[in-house]
């Protein structure tokens, strides 16, 4: 305890004791402050990586569609000149591969065609045979009672 002075013992105690709570507690804040930080710089370093890839993406669709248009005869990616045979050549094989693909889409057609020629002939046969069976059926069951 404190030596005997003009104030109360226990007055003396009392702020004895808090000025201990209080520098026994600053580790703890400090600490809390420290991650409240912490985790502020992260927070922001997430929003930052975030808002990077979306400006990169719209960069690669633009890098894309510029490639693209070259390609299929833009001829210019600013400065740079594609060389005509690629893009003559390129139209060539694209318009190729359409020839190619229409007709595969017409013989898809005429064999979906003469498919339900095939099933509409089968049927009325099939619906005859299945009403003569069950009614030879039907009048076996008659019969037997």
């Amino acid at each position: 305890m404190a030596d005997p002075t003009l104030v109360n013992s226990q007055i003396t105690d009392a702020v004895t004791q808090t000025n201990t709570k209080v520098l026994g507690e600053a580790p703890a804040m400090a600490m809390g402050s420290l991650y409240q930080t912490i985790g502020n710089a992260i927070a922001m370093a997430a929003a930052n990586a975030v808002y990077a890839q979306q400006q990169s993406n719209i960069v690669y669709q633009a890098a894309t569609t510029m490639c693209v248009k070259a390609l299929l005869g833009g001829g210019a990616i600013g400065n740079i000149t594609m060389p005509g045979n690629i893009n003559e050549n390129s139209s060539k094989i694209l318009e190729e591969q359409i020839n190619m693909l229409k007709a595969q889409v017409e013989k898809a057609k005429a064999a979906e065609k003469k498919a339900a020629k095939t099933a509409a002939k089968k049927s009325p046969e099939k619906r005859t045979s299945i009403k003569r069976k069950n009614t030879s059926k039907s009048a076996t069951k008659k019969a037997g009672k």
